[in-house]
């Protein structure tokens, strides 16, 4: 009897703050409404059929209006912390408009470049992003009319129960997703989690709050100066590695296009099942034209994943130990195949039928010296699935819009639809596998057999609109299909896959006929894309090693720094020197070598 009297006693107590309990929840209100109207202005709306994201972010709006309790009396600089929240968001929004990610927290640091930007700030705004402020300005006028004379002054005991009740109830919320999602390897804990992909869709997923954390974690990690043992190691390593420079070919004014295709590995290629090519179109291509193939190209992505492809492929640098070099390093400088280019006056774009703040595209190709990137947003959204554009309406739009650019240039285009889980619109499924053939093995069967015909198809588009004998076209994967191998033991699997995961690397309209048939890296592609294009004045080679030169790579150190090749003899092979590169490439972009 005596505990129910307690807790009567105390409910009665507290029903005197029922306005200021008010009060605080239409906060709450204001503060996820807004989080609503942003993630819906950055294409990423809330939605219930996504629990977690709702948690998260309900749980930042009722830990960020905990700031009501910071002052016991006047309460007029809740209105004001309101109003620069909604200006936060609507900022980031302004920002997405151009950089297609978060405002980074160094931010600050770039507020002169805003000067003579007004023209440029103001275009991108529009007459929706006023109801930013209408939330909050509906709250200040119930503030001022009708809360702000009744209001109580609270108690210190209030102030804590509803600060312990909060942070009860949002632990117990978060706690239940982290939980429920504990063996996620795409957690928020983990360095496969969302941030690294898609700050957007990190952000979305977890709330500002994680993305507040993930963001100064980041920025310290991020601004370590390199010392100068450091750079005496990386100097000496450049010492040891000497490129045998030789002039391969001579590009006169060729326009160059590199299509990186997502998941392409070699197996399928030259391949047939149960009587049918699984690649007609490519593999018309190795047999009619005289062309550059390599079959064994080692994936060396890590965290990074497809952003680790283009860095190398682009730069000639290995991917970070940990996390992705787009989004932990975003202003680095960094010397490029698009900038080697450029002193020829050529005109970089990049072409991506997804969105612009995957893998921070908006920010990296502008890092990776493209003059210009056209994503999702400027394509007719005819067809999409999953990731965005399909391949066939991507690379149709693209052959048309390359005939528009200005020449010379060089296009990179990077594809969606074979990506994992290699699943197709209905209509879109051409290759018909055995019913007894692995799901997993079936499905890129024919994700890869749909993109080989729209890779087909690119390549007569060009020609037939003239674009194709003025250009060098390459064609590579970004990575690997599959983390394991399930499907050696099927007989599908024994036939068709290797031990090993490869990508294949085809140079057309070059001048050059050679297949490497030994194992390279996709470290190596970039030196060798130096040679075919007569780039061999470019003061940066690169970490790797062309194999268009006298002694060409046999072998490759992967991701988990294991020795690979398909050669017997290695006597020779300078295995520690390629091992040490993964060090000297994660210091070289950790510290921004190339910009101190």
């Amino acid at each position: 009897m005596n505990k129910k009297r307690i807790i009567h006693t105390f409910l009665q107590k507290l029903s005197k703050y029922h306005l200021n309990l008010s009060f605080y929840l239409l906060i709450v209100s204001v503060l996820y409404l807004n989080f609503y109207l942003f993630f819906n202005a950055v294409d990423r709306p809330l939605s219930l059929d996504y629990l977690p994201a709702v948690y998260f972010n309900a749980s930042t709006a009722f830990i960020l209006a905990l700031m009501y309790l910071l002052r016991k009396k006047n309460k007029n600089f809740v209105v004001f912390l309101l109003f620069s929240i909604a200006l936060y968001l609507l900022s980031n929004v302004l920002y997405f408009r151009t950089y297609y990610s978060i405002l980074p927290i160094d931010s600050i640091k770039m507020a002169s470049n805003l000067m003579g930007l007004k023209d440029s700030i103001t275009s991108s705004f529009r007459p929706t992003d006023l109801f930013f402020i209408l939330p909050t300005l509906l709250l200040s006028l119930f503030y001022c009319f009708f809360f702000k004379t009744r209001l109580q002054l609270e108690s210190k005991r209030y102030r804590i129960t509803l600060l312990v009740i909060v942070l009860v109830f949002v632990s117990s919320v978060i706690g239940k997703e982290f939980y429920v999602n504990r063996n996620n390897p795409y957690g928020l804990f983990t360095d496969e989690n969302d941030f690294r992909y898609d700050v957007i869709e990190g952000t979305s997923s977890y709330g500002f709050l994680c993305c507040w954390a993930w963001q100064m974690n980041e920025f310290f990690a991020a601004n370590l100066e390199i010392t100068p043992k450091e750079t005496a190691k990386i100097e000496q390593w450049f010492s040891n590695h000497k490129h045998e420079h030789h002039i391969i070919a001579e590009n006169k004014g060729r326009n160059v296009i590199l299509l990186i295709v997502e998941s392409f590995e070699s197996f399928p290629i030259e391949k047939k099942l149960e009587g049918r090519e699984i690649t007609p179109c490519v593999n018309k291509i190795l047999r009619e034209e005289a062309c550059l193939y390599a079959n064994h190209v080692v994936p060396q992505v890590k965290g990074g994943r497809s952003s680790d492809a283009q860095l190398m492929i682009n730069s000639g640098l290995l991917a970070m130990h940990s996390g992705a070099a787009c989004f932990r390093k975003p202003q680095n400088t960094y010397k490029t195949l698009a900038k080697a280019l450029k002193e020829k006056k050529y005109n970089s774009y990049t072409l991506l039928g997804g969105n612009a703040s995957f893998w921070n595209q908006g920010v990296f190709n502008k890092l990776m010296g493209y003059d210009q990137l056209i994503a999702i947003d400027q394509f007719r959204d005819d067809e999409s699935f999953e990731f965005g554009l399909t391949d066939s309406t991507f690379l149709s739009q693209a052959a048309d819009k390359i005939c528009h650019l200005q020449q010379p240039y060089l296009v990179q285009l990077i594809t969606l639809s074979s990506h994992a889980p290699f699943e197709l619109l209905d209509n879109r499924v051409y290759f018909q596998t055995p019913l007894d053939c692995p799901k997993e093995l079936a499905q890129y069967l024919n994700a890869i057999h749909y993109v080989d015909q729209c890779i087909g198809k690119f390549i007569a588009d060009l020609k037939k609109s003239g674009q194709y004998e003025k250009a060098t076209l390459i064609i590579t994967g970004d990575h690997d299909a599959f983390n394991h191998k399930p499907h050696l033991s099927n007989k599908y699997g024994k036939k068709l896959l290797e031990e090993r995961s490869y990508d294949p690397f085809i140079v057309l309209n070059a001048g050059i006929s050679k297949r490497h048939t030994t194992v390279l890296g996709q470290i190596d592609l970039y030196p060798t894309l130096l040679d075919v294009l007569g780039l061999n004045h470019y003061e940066w080679r690169g970490l790797g090693n062309s194999i268009l030169q006298p002694n060409p790579p046999q072998f490759a150190i992967n991701a988990q720094l294991n020795f690979v090749s398909n050669v017997q003899k290695t006597a020779n092979f300078p295995i520690k020197l390629s091992t040490e590169a993964w060090a000297i490439s994660d210091l070289i972009i950790s510290k921004d070598y190339f910009g101190k």
